[in-house]
């Protein structure tokens, strides 16, 4: 995805990556006039399978509605970052990433808790006391044989009251979803690479 900046109304649109790329340092500049906006922009790559059970549920933009608590967080990470920035210490390009790190995950904790109140999915079941302690229980333990009484006990709820609460909020049965999250992992696994259990070269 590429992305352009404009000053104001009727100056050149510059494209970032032209804008960023032989700039020195972290920080690059452009226009001359108003008041200074400074704005933070990192780049991340994803493997689309791994990531999939979340992007699904996100919009492709989205605008973050902060409290005071992730307000707090957000802007702390943000300072950081602009203090690094700033100093031009050693390894700081190492602390800037990993600082991007934490703030795109508060972004997206924040996000999800948004987006869990207004749509189906398992974000919307984690919002859910109850059925929190469930799925907390389900994807710490796959290879477990679930079943729908086991999940609802560990609820605290009736069979009946859980099945239709957990409908109700992912928009799939539990049986269904028992199904479902264990092929997806299973997609996962098989994405990645062997592993060897010695230095040196693996061989077949």
């Amino acid at each position: 995805m590429r992305f352009t900046l404009q000053d104001t109304t009727g100056s050149e649109v510059v494209d970032c990556d032209g804008l960023v790329s032989p700039a020195p340092g972290n920080a690059a500049r452009v226009g001359v006039d108003g008041e200074l906006t400074q704005i933070v922009s990192s780049r991340f790559a994803f493997d689309a399978v791994a990531a999939e059970p979340l992007f699904t549920l996100l919009p492709p933009l989205f605008r973050l509605n902060l409290d005071q608590t992730s307000s707090h967080l957000l802007r702390t990470t943000f300072d950081l970052i602009a203090r690094e920035s700033a100093a031009g210490g050693l390894g700081g390009g190492f602390i800037i990433s990993r600082l991007s790190d934490v703030l795109f995950v508060q972004a997206l904790r924040t996000c999800c808790a948004d987006v869990g109140g207004g749509t189906i999915g398992w974000i919307a079941a984690l919002r859910d006391p109850r059925l929190a302690v469930a799925m907390r229980e389900l994807h710490a333990d796959l290879a477990h044989p679930w079943t729908v009484d086991e999940l609802a006990r560990k609820a605290g709820m009736s069979r009946s009251a859980f099945a239709a609460s957990f409908k109700e909020k992912t928009g799939d049965t539990p049986l269904g979803y028992l199904t479902s999250w264990p092929m997806y992992r299973v997609k996962v696994l098989l994405r990645r690479p062997p592993e060897c259990g010695h230095r040196g070269s693996c061989r077949d």
